[in-house]
């Protein structure tokens, strides 16, 4: 699974979801987060979705693997590093959060009051 914290808050999304997803639009208490995943080479990253006092919603790039395009701004990112390479916030950054691979026992003894996402 790949395990979030956002705001001591944290939320499990399991590889069988994400390799059928590839990328959520998600909230953690508070905290609105994107979620990405490559299931090719197993590869995940959040973010916090707010940037500059707006929340963001993605979707998947028009042409290209590992592009997100936000529809407030359809700036284009890179989704490994949260970087828009396009648009009205070209050179800004998501804020990453903590994102973990592990196991579901692991994650569960040190956020025991973690949740986990099912669509």
């Amino acid at each position: 699974m790949l395990s979030v914290v956002a705001n001591d808050n944290a939320r499990a999304y399991p590889f069988k979801v994400l390799a059928e997803t590839t990328l959520i639009n998600n909230q953690v208490d508070d905290t609105p987060i994107l979620v990405w995943f490559d299931p090719y080479s197993e590869t995940g990253t959040a973010f916090d979705r707010r940037y500059d006092g707006r929340t963001l919603t993605f979707s998947q790039g028009p042409e290209r693997a590992g592009i997100l395009a936000d529809h407030e701004t359809r700036s284009q990112k890179l989704a490994m590093t949260g970087k828009s390479i396009t648009g009205e916030l070209s050179g800004a950054r998501l804020v990453p959060l903590i994102a973990t691979h592990a196991f579901e026992f692991t994650w569960m003894a040190y956020y025991p009051d973690s949740t986990a996402y099912f669509p």
